[in-house]
């Protein structure tokens, strides 16, 4: 698993780069990620967070993530700084999915025929959850093989001002 380090991606039978994150989906009222500013649809982008908050010093710990820039619709790196109350456990408050954040897709590759674009996210291919960059792997595999495969997708509409589920097929 490459979560503790960034994992660029770039299959040439696929045409994407990204890397493994976790995608948050709810941030708990009163809770140290609505303190920090974490807010839905924040990827996460280190390994063990909770060790570094834990570790750090009483003005707490910055923790890398990818944020929204709603109007353009894409992922922009960003910090937030988390700091632990004292005499409480270390706990986020968050609920999320853990996946691959897509920062590019390459014309005419095998994501752009699944019409995966920059800034989606993929925590599913088939009934599979993207937990590492070889997962991926599962989407070349069918199209070799002649296989249908469905890509799940979350995208960010602009226009409607929300996120969407999606599913894509090759």
């Amino acid at each position: 698993m490459c979560v503790a380090r960034p994992c660029l991606a770039s299959p040439a039978s696929l045409g994407l780069a990204g890397e493994i994150g976790v995608r948050i989906n709810l941030v708990a009222p009163d809770s140290l990620a609505a303190a920090a500013g974490l807010r839905v649809g924040d990827i996460l982008v280190e390994n063990d967070v909770l060790s570094k908050i834990r570790r750090a010093p009483a003005d707490g710990a910055d923790v890398k993530v990818l944020r929204l820039n709603e109007a353009s619709g894409q992922y922009q790196p960003a910090s937030v700084r988390v700091k632990p109350v004292s005499g409480q456990p270390v706990r986020l408050g968050i609920m999320y999915d853990l996946g691959f954040a897509v920062r590019s897709v390459e014309a005419g590759s095998l994501a752009a025929r699944a019409r995966i674009q920059a800034s989606d996210f993929l925590p599913k291919i088939d009934e599979t959850f993207v937990h590492d960059v070889e997962t991926l792997d599962l989407i070349s595999s069918a199209a070799a093989n002649g296989r249908d495969v469905t890509v799940n997708i979350i995208r960010w509409l602009i226009a409607e001002k929300r996120f969407d589920q999606l599913k894509a097929g090759l």
